[in-house]
């Protein structure tokens, strides 16, 4: 197996049940519990912990007028000692919900952070009409 695969799976698998879980903390865990005397080129845990970075991406409808339709909102978990909050990054009013608008907002987020490191995103999707 290459280097740093299964960590990587057992990270992941770890993030689906516990969503607010510090990466950090979740990173120790498996590398004490994966990780035999025998391993070598083993993964940096800096590395497990920004792959583990994640978004949270949310709209809601109830609050925006005419000519909006939706306030989508980015939000990801932030780290200050040991303090761990959701915080919100953007906020765009859409007019529209297609799959091909959510594309054009991600796409540009995305852009615009100059190519985050997020390699997993939770959302709650509606497709529009």
């Amino acid at each position: 197996m290459s280097k740093g695969v299964k960590e990587r799976a057992e990270v992941w698998e770890r993030l689906k049940k516990d969503v607010f879980a510090p990466a950090a903390l979740i990173v120790e865990d498996v590398l004490k519990e994966v990780i035999t005397a025998n391993d070598v080129n083993l993964p940096k845990p800096a590395n497990l912990v920004r792959i583990a970075s994640r978004w949270f991406i949310d709209g809601t409808f109830k609050l925006v007028k005419s000519p909006f339709y939706q306030l989508f909102s980015n939000h990801a978990l932030v780290k200050k000692g040991d303090d761990t909050k959701q915080v919100p990054l953007v906020y765009v009013l859409m007019s529209r919900r297609s799959k091909e608008d959510y594309v054009t907002v991600l796409s540009a987020m995305h852009q615009c952070l100059e190519n985050p490191l997020v390699d997993w995103v939770m959302l709650d999707f509606e497709a529009g009409n």
